[in-house]
């Protein structure tokens, strides 16, 4: 155990034991006075946590060094929540109060959550401030592709379609597919992860709206939850793909429960989708030679990204949309990940499409037969 939670859990037995032989601490409206073995109060612990998230998740080179840093919104909150007082809630309304809306915006699933949605004061207000960022996130997407000053087009119509095609592959040669496979000007858009009922559409109407088409490679418990929005991918052209049946590092899983999660994961893609898929991707390429041989012998075809848009990273989409024009004008092909679930990723999506199309570039797909 790292020396924060230790001091953090050191606190909460000390507050545990005073209140057995029936001495309460003394509590004001923002910090709990007990203090720390590090010498700092527990609330201040809550709001440096807050502070921290947001500087860990700029600096973190990978999604997954994100997820396993123990400063995700979800970790801050559950180490909140486990104090069971109300100061340490006040401490993180507090502190999320002092975040600027775009580090505020990282916390919006959690300040969904269940629990917090009963126990936290202010997360209806901290989700309407996010609410309010989005619209003025849309807006000022908005502005910009439509800005006669801007190099995109201003018009509808110029903008309405993408070159788009297929990439045809035979199954018998191919076990891989990855930029290798793709000529000058072609890029692949795969978007990983859970879907969102409300994101992920966006995304959907997006590609419907510029005739264009992408690949989904999604955990089968995220598909099987949302199997009406999967078969619309599908019906609309959208190769589908799996990743197991959660998203993890399956370089930490025992080789029996990683075998599971492949075969497991694969069917329920077919059953929510209604049409077999051969499509698999490691999340975050977690990986090695003999995992990719596990799923090459179950007749799956390994998906391969090698442009990150690090759509996880900013939650603003015209920082976004300026980081993935970079690498497109920077790489002349390319398989370019993107997340399904994120508000910023659906803002920048029309954006990026441009960029593609200014690059005189195409967007495919890998048709295996």
């Amino acid at each position: 155990m790292d020396e924060t939670r230790y001091n953090r859990y050191r606190g909460l037995i000390l507050i545990l034991v005073l209140a057995m032989i029936g001495i309460n601490p003394r509590l004001d409206r923002t910090h709990i006075v007990v203090t720390s073995a590090s010498g700092g109060t527990l609330g201040q612990q809550v709001e440096h946590d807050v502070l921290q998230s947001a500087e860990v998740l700029a600096s973190s080179e990978t999604l997954y060094d994100w997820q396993s840093s123990g400063f995700t919104p979800s970790d801050v909150f559950k180490n909140a929540f486990a104090l069971e007082n109300n100061v340490a809630r006040s401490a993180l309304c507090g502190a999320l109060a002092e975040l600027q809306q775009e580090q505020l915006s990282a916390f919006e699933q959690a300040l969904g959550s269940h629990e917090a949605t009963l126990d936290l004061s202010c997360a209806a207000q901290e989700l309407s401030t996010i609410r309010d960022y989005w619209i003025a996130q849309t807006a000022a997407m908005d502005a910009s592709r439509y800005n006669p000053g801007n190099s995109a087009e201003s018009s509808d119509e110029n903008l309405k379609t993408v070159a788009s095609g297929e990439v045809p592959l035979e199954a018998a040669s191919v076990h891989e597919l990855s930029v290798r496979l793709l000529k000058k000007g072609q890029f692949a858009l795969v978007f990983e992860g859970t879907v969102d009922p409300l994101v992920t559409r966006q995304i959907l109407e997006t590609l419907q709206s510029r005739e264009a088409r992408a690949t989904f490679l999604i955990p089968g418990k995220s598909a099987r939850k949302n199997g009406a929005l999967v078969r619309e991918m599908a019906r609309e052209g959208n190769p589908i793909g799996s990743q197991g049946m959660e998203w993890r590092d399956y370089t930490l899983l025992d080789w029996s429960d990683a075998d599971q999660e492949i075969t497991d994961g694969a069917q329920e893609i077919s059953a929510a989708s209604e049409r077999s898929s051969r499509l698999f991707a490691f999340p975050e390429e977690s990986s090695s030679d003999d995992l990719d041989q596990l799923a090459i012998s179950k007749g799956l075809l390994l998906v391969h990204g090698d442009l990150d848009s690090k759509d996880w990273q900013t939650f603003n989409a015209q920082k976004l949309v300026q980081y993935v024009q970079n690498l497109i004008q920077t790489h002349d092909r390319g398989v370019l990940v993107l997340h399904s679930r994120y508000h910023q990723t659906a803002l920048a999506l029309p954006a990026i499409l441009d960029a593609i199309e200014q690059a005189r570039g195409q967007v495919v797909t890998f048709k295996v037969r």
